[in-house]
């Protein structure tokens, strides 16, 4: 097995590393951390890791590695995981380049929030080096319950966070949004009900975000897995002041 390096990326912030993987080494180190984050995981799919670029956070001093993510421009494949949970071909169709984020992986650690602001440096120059229009993927969310799932639904409806230009729809949605025939006049982030929302759902819908409100049922992990895509033509700015990027 051999893994070849998309785009270059390697920049350094006081004792932290920034980079793209460049290595089967670097690779087994990646999918560890990301077996200690989502320790239900079967195994990983090798084929989408490989066709895809992992840019990774390490700490110098004690040589650890802080956090990942992958990340798969369709400059350089036609296939994302994504679609195991998600009908997206009428989507891939658009011309634009499209990237697909997955599996965020923080070390217990260093869930203070640098590691994730760090990688989300890292992704934005990423984004400018492939010149992306969207970027996609899919955020889970666990242990959750028929009334907590209609509440996420709801408030995402309320403000305006539901994307209606996309022919997405989930493959195996076990539930029926509630919110689907209703409409509202709110603007984006009205009042304070953002707070129900999961903290990365939340974080993507503050970077720009827009979310499929019915989610996908993923029986493997025992989750619910909500779509984002991000216009990055009218969110570049809301990224960089969410995440410090």
């Amino acid at each position: 097995m051999s893994f070849n390096q998309k785009i270059s990326l390697d920049f350094q912030c006081d004792h932290y590393r920034v980079r793209t993987i460049s290595s089967v080494e670097d690779l087994a180190q990646v999918l560890a951390l990301r077996q200690e984050c989502f320790p239900l995981l079967k195994q990983s799919d090798l084929e989408f890791d490989l066709n895809a670029d992992h840019i990774i956070v390490e700490d110098l001093n004690t040589q650890t590695l802080c956090g990942a993510y992958r990340i798969a421009s369709s400059t350089f494949t036609s296939d994302f995981q994504t679609r195991e949970d998600f009908q997206i071909t009428e989507f891939l169709k658009i011309p634009e380049v499209k990237a697909e984020l997955a599996w965020a992986c923080i070390h217990p650690d260093y869930r203070n929030g640098s590691a994730i602001a760090l990688l989300w440096r890292g992704i934005t120059s990423y984004l400018k080096q492939i010149d992306a229009k969207y970027v996609f993927g899919t955020t889970s969310v666990n242990e959750m319950s028929p009334d907590r799932l209609s509440r996420i639904q709801e408030v995402l409806r309320e403000n305006n966070c539901v994307y209606q230009d996309f022919p997405v729809k989930p493959v195996s949605p076990k539930t029926e949004d509630p919110m689907m025939n209703r409409s509202s006049s709110c603007s984006r982030y009205e009042g304070k009900s953002l707070r129900v929302l999961p903290a990365l759902l939340r974080a993507y819908i503050f970077a720009g975000a827009f979310v499929c409100a019915t989610p996908n049922f993923d029986f493997d992990l025992n989750c619910y897995d909500f779509m984002t895509i991000i216009d990055m033509d009218n969110s570049a700015d809301q990224i960089a002041a969410h995440f410090g990027a």
